[in-house]
């Protein structure tokens, strides 16, 4: 499935031209379904934002919830997690936003008529429908900590099963036999294959003792970017 972020130049000129506008879940969906796939089915490993576009929509359809409500329920207001926050547009809406670090996006190659957005935005105020449950979320790098703890703490968040899949359900992402963009199924990273993404976590291998087998993940909206790392040899995120 297409990346709808891959079209960054078309969707961040709109956001900047119009910091407050709301996409809708079913818009960058569409931008996505204007793109050529990446590969058939089966042959291939790439990232897709899209994907969780689409999940959103299924956890609206199967709950009759948004996915704003259910995941303030089952995971922000279960874990005390009390500077996390899933605005539905735009940041103000659910924390001052003199309480929040700005952010800056710089712009260049926008083309004519829009070469004017050529350069600095503070998008502090920008609405992060734009994102939305692919990572539309405000929090702090303590709440950050205390839901990688629970993420990776069976019990807390996931029972066994589910943290069992979380951890194991894995493709590689470096090149391999028949895959140039990765893409069997692994159990998990090791010596042998030292990269892969799994549900929404990617696993390294590195061998220099003691690291070995690590969790990892990045992301970032028009301004902000995010990144967590949890070491369990080290005990330490």
């Amino acid at each position: 499935i297409p990346d709808y972020v891959n079209d960054t130049l078309v969707l961040t000129i709109k956001a900047l031209v119009n910091p407050t506008y709301h996409f809708k879940p079913a818009e960058l969906v569409a931008v996505a379904e204007s793109m050529p796939v990446f590969f058939a089915p089966g042959n291939g490993y790439h990232y897709s934002n899209t994907d969780y576009i689409l999940l959103g929509m299924l956890i609206q359809k199967i709950t009759g919830n948004s996915p704003i409500t259910e995941i303030q329920n089952r995971i922000i207001n279960k874990l005390g997690l009390m500077h996390t926050y899933f605005p539905p547009n735009l940041p103000a809406s659910v924390v001052p936003i003199f309480a929040m670090t700005n952010g800056y996006a710089y712009l260049t190659g926008a083309p004519d008529p829009y070469a004017y957005l050529d350069g600095l935005h503070n998008t502090t105020w920008s609405s992060l429908s734009i994102s939305y449950t692919a990572g539309g979320i405000i929090s702090t790098p303590g709440d950050i900590n205390t839901y990688v703890h629970a993420l990776f703490n069976p019990g807390l968040i996931l029972n066994e099963d589910e943290f069992t899949g979380l951890t194991n359900d894995m493709v590689a992402t470096e090149s391999s036999v028949g895959f140039p963009n990765g893409g069997q199924p692994i159990s998990q990273v090791s010596e042998s294959t030292t990269e892969g993404y799994g549900l929404g976590i990617a696993s390294l291998y590195r061998h220099k003792a003691p690291v070995g087998k690590f969790y990892l993940y990045t992301g970032a909206t028009i301004g902000y970017t995010f990144f967590y790392a949890y070491f369990p040899t080290l005990n330490m995120y």
